[in-house]
């Protein structure tokens, strides 16, 4: 399963690739997935990588409210989703992870590629 990964792009830039997976993992029929804060958030140790079920469409509501108190800065902290076969990562390092075995994969990474945030 290969794992593809953006250079650094800007919060703004992360945060509207941000919505635009989470509408394709809606249209995809996607109902719930699992999220994540790790590496970069201001939780404690023991509450990073602490799996939440949330309603797809309550995702980008989820990470707002977080930004909003403090927990999360968009591109200096990692935020997790997952569904069966996909993955998706807004890493602490500024870039994006997709991986897995949907065809949202390569989807994405085609339009990563043609917006230039492909990795050089």
């Amino acid at each position: 399963m290969a794992e593809h990964v953006t250079r650094q792009i800007s919060p703004d830039l992360l945060l509207a690739e941000f919505s635009v997976v989470c509408e394709a993992l809606i249209a995809s029929g996607s109902s719930c997935v699992t999220l994540m804060f790790g590496w970069g958030s201001e939780l404690d140790i023991d509450e990073m990588w602490k799996k939440q079920f949330v309603a797809m469409s309550d995702v980008r509501g989820v990470v707002a409210e977080a930004v909003s108190q403090g927990i999360l800065t968009i591109g200096q902290a990692d935020i997790h989703i997952q569904v069966p076969d996909f993955e998706f990562k807004l890493c602490h390092e500024s870039d994006m992870h997709i991986s897995g075995s949907l065809p949202l994969v390569e989807q994405l990474s085609r339009r990563w590629a043609s917006l230039g945030y492909s990795r050089n």
